[in-house]
């Protein structure tokens, strides 16, 4: 997060001057918090990596010790080593989120088919990473192109298959569909399953939201869609999450990005 516009400071002695300057005080003090906030999570990864890591050190030591001999104390160790593991994974996320909108500003747009990069993220990506999940895709007959960042855009894209795939119900598809209405090519991701709560639909991009109960174990900080969305915006695209209104429960992710002819 940069303030994009700065102040233009007036050495006029009047209300309009005395404004001014109050105003650029202001703007350099939020900037200060914000740079504060973003160094804050590279901070807290560098001081938190160092014991982490002397903690799965030494669970690895004890567990070479104890050999198969002791099976129920190994078992409390497997446990351990996996809440160390899920602690490094979190703090990742932490850094991810909070560093995004700075590193983004270095990426390289380029104009690309959205629609055979879908296919192709779905083949050997996402069917890959997910081989017991059934996906459905459908798309135009015609070339769909916007620009962006490949890297970011899939990065994206992941978080949102990622929660589709944590949330949806066993057994159901988890639908993609793409096309282009006018200027905007629109991207929805359909999942049957636990739907948004109503209560808090309006934040679910919020930093650190989470709002629907995942059938599985892995832990939920609410980044990714936070994540989805700051990369989406960045794009000039809009992501929007609603309950399914045809029968079914489950939610629907809509992201649409200016369409390029």
């Amino acid at each position: 997060g940069q303030i994009q516009n700065a102040i233009t400071k007036t050495g006029a002695q009047d209300e309009i001057g005395d404004l001014g300057r109050t105003l650029e005080r202001m703007l350099n003090q939020l900037q200060e918090q914000i740079d504060h906030r973003e160094k804050m999570a590279d901070n807290l990864e560098h001081e938190m990596r160092t014991p982490l890591a002397g903690v799965a050190a030494s669970l690895k030591n004890i567990e070479e010790e104890l050999g198969d001999e002791h099976p129920r104390i190994l078992e409390y160790l497997d446990g351990a080593k996996h809440n160390s593991q899920r602690l490094h994974e979190l703090l990742t996320a932490i850094r991810e989120g909070a560093t995004l909108k700075a590193s983004l500003s270095h990426e390289q747009m380029e104009v690309i088919d959205f629609g055979e990069a879908l296919s192709k993220w779905l083949d050997f990506v996402w069917r890959e990473a997910f081989p017991g999940v059934e996906f459905s895709y459908k798309k135009p007959n015609r070339p769909v192109k916007i620009r962006g960042d490949v890297d970011r855009l899939l990065q994206a894209l992941d978080k949102l298959i990622e929660n589709a795939v944590s949330y949806h119900a066993p057994g159901t598809v988890i639908e993609l569909s793409l096309d282009h209405f006018g200027n905007w090519t629109t991207l929805q991701i359909v999942n049957q399953g636990a739907t948004l709560d109503p209560a808090i639909r309006h934040r679910v991009f919020g930093y650190m939201v989470s709002s629907r109960v995942s059938k599985d174990t892995n832990p939920h900080l609410g980044l990714g869609l936070y994540v989805a969305k700051t990369i989406i915006d960045y794009h000039g695209g809009a992501l929007s999450a609603d309950n399914l209104q045809d029968g079914r429960e489950g939610v629907v992710f809509s992201v649409r990005f200016p369409r390029e002819f």
